[in-house]
């Protein structure tokens, strides 16, 4: 993947919303690489993030990484309304430090 590498992927910058899982990559430390290289390549693509039974300590709900969680079985309401939040958080910019 592009982005592991640090580099732009086209399908990702097409895209209206993305839905990962947390453990998507299945190496240590793999999954938060991913959504941070993300974040930082795509910044403007919402992403919703799935786990199964607990969020990971490094997501990050607010700010430049931030993603919208969905935690427990991924119905198709629950997938839904991530979607929604994600694309409505989205449409609000990230507050800037200065």
């Amino acid at each position: 993947m592009p982005v592991l590498a640090r580099r732009r992927c086209e399908l990702v910058a097409a895209a209206d919303v993305l839905v990962y899982d947390a453990w998507a990559t299945g190496e240590p430390g793999g999954s938060e690489a991913l959504i941070e290289g993300l974040r930082e390549l795509h910044p403007d693509i919402p992403v919703v993030l799935r786990s199964t039974s607990f969020e990971p300590a490094w997501v990050e709900i607010a700010g430049r990484h931030r993603v919208t969680p969905l935690v427990g079985a991924p119905t198709g309401e629950r997938l839904a309304a991530a979607i929604r939040q994600a694309l409505a958080t989205a449409a609000v910019p990230a507050p800037t430090v200065t």
